[in-house]
């Protein structure tokens, strides 16, 4: 497998996560460098005053190219010119990675490569997150993206390496719902934390879908909820639970301005029923 570089560097860049070209429509015709590379240029829609007004963007399918983040405060505190991260480490490309700060080594955003955090605080101005170098082979390269800052506890598991930006992802039009006669099915898959999860349910209220859920934390089962847009932008999952008692079957209704929630826990001898209750955040 091929590797990519993303140093950090002068510039800032715009990050995508990339999929095959026939997710995209006929007109988006890129070029092919290589087996799972692939380049297009784009007319800006905002005009530049001093350049050309075009965006090139490198479609990188991650089962061909193995990603890497190198950062000067992890390597001897050296500043290096991509070409240079390339020629030292034996890989095939590089990127700049993001902006940083007075220190000339400290990322604008949250930054952590496995056991090297250079930034560990996400910041407003950053809403999205590179995700890669996952524990498992079955866990994917990720984007999350949304309009509020990251938190960053939400993605870190299962995950080695992650890197905040200003901008958004570039993700698939997969649908997300299906029509009465069984067309126009999509599934993608929401969880990435490598534990089991059951009893899914879900409740649509004006322009948002809300879910709720039981997911082992490895030794108990514990509650998560999560809420969306109905366009599929804006996936938000808390863990709702600590304590040292499996739940399950939680339910919950939205009522008015108020979400209810009912579930029953295993104390051992008995089996008590739990509820809570929350305002509504539109």
């Amino acid at each position: 497998m091929k590797g990519i570089i993303a140093s950090l560097a002068i510039f800032a860049i715009t990050f995508w996560i990339c999929f095959p070209s026939n997710i995209l429509p006929k007109d988006h015709l890129w070029e092919r460098v290589d087996e799972g590379l692939f380049v297009r240029e784009f007319d800006s829609p905002q005009k530049s005053k001093i350049n050309d007004s075009k965006i090139t963007i490198l479609k990188i399918d991650p089962k061909f190219y193995s990603f890497k983040l190198l950062c000067a405060s992890e390597h001897g505190k050296v500043s290096m010119t991509p070409k240079k991260w390339c020629q030292k480490h034996n890989l095939s490309s590089a990127v700049n990675a993001g902006m940083y700060q007075k220190d000339g080594i400290t990322n604008v955003g949250y930054m952590k490569n496995f056991n090297h955090i250079n930034n560990p605080r996400s910041t407003n101005a950053y809403k999205a997150v590179l995700a890669f170098n996952p524990v498992e082979s079955t866990i994917p390269v990720r984007g999350v993206s949304g309009s509020a800052k990251i938190e960053t506890d939400r993605i870190d598991d299962g995950i080695s390496t992650h890197l905040g930006m200003a901008d958004l992802v570039l993700k698939p039009n997969i649908p997300r719902e299906v029509n009465i006669d069984g067309t126009e099915w999509g599934a993608m898959q929401r969880t990435m934390i490598p534990f089991d999860k059951y009893t899914p349910q879900l409740q649509s209220k004006g322009d948002k879908i809300y879910y709720v859920w039981e997911e082992s934390d490895g030794k108990h089962r514990q509650i998560w909820t999560s809420s969306v847009h109905e366009d599929g932008t804006g996936w938000k999952s808390k863990k709702r639970t600590k304590s040292l008692y499996g739940k399950y079957d939680p339910q919950f209704q939205i009522v008015g301005n108020k979400i209810y929630y009912v579930w029953h826990e295993d104390h051992g001898p008995i089996e008590p029923i739990w509820v809570a209750e929350e305002i509504l955040i539109k």
